[in-house]
């Protein structure tokens, strides 16, 4: 017997499915990451991340962290979550007065500066397609990747709109 959804009863929905899809993820992060590189002196590391949630719904949330690297490890090519349809670097860039734009970046130079930092109004991270069950005081993983192929995990705070960063 089908509801009104199309969906026969005891199966999951949508959400149901987005619920699973967290579930799974947040199971298999630690796994995925079983290999990645966390620390030794020829490391990347990712500190005080944190995502500032978006008011509205639908809408991408801002992500922030200072990222390090030690010599070998090439630029940041790649952010993703398994929480969120996808990730991108930005740049915000003043366009004169008091009007600024943003743009994607495809690669963030670390290797050369040693350390980076991800702040509001300039380098940052858009997070499309956050799911629906992200909210203020939890985690959301990020796994940044490296043109070295060094991959690391950055558990991110979760953070209202309006709330202050993180300390």
């Amino acid at each position: 017997m089908a509801t009104r959804s199309g969906h026969a009863l005891g199966a999951a929905g949508p959400s149901g499915d987005r619920i699973k899809g967290a579930f799974l993820a947040a199971l298999c992060l630690p796994l995925s990451l079983a290999g990645c590189d966390y620390g030794g002196p020829e490391s990347v590391q990712a500190k005080d991340a944190y995502v500032r949630l978006s008011a509205l719904p639908g809408r991408p949330a801002a992500g922030y962290l200072t990222v390090r690297a030690t010599a070998g490890h090439g630029d940041l090519v790649q952010v993703s979550s398994p929480q969120a349809g996808r990730v991108e670097m930005h740049e915000t860039m003043a366009t004169g007065g008091a009007m600024s734009a943003m743009r994607p970046l495809a690669r963030v130079a670390v290797d050369r500066q040693n350390e980076v930092a991800f702040t509001p109004g300039g380098l940052h991270l858009m997070i499309f397609d956050p799911d629906p069950a992200l909210k203020p005081g939890g985690q959301i993983a990020l796994v940044l990747q490296f043109a070295s192929g060094a991959r690391i995990g950055a558990p991110a705070r979760l953070i209202a709109a309006g709330d202050d960063a993180p300390r």
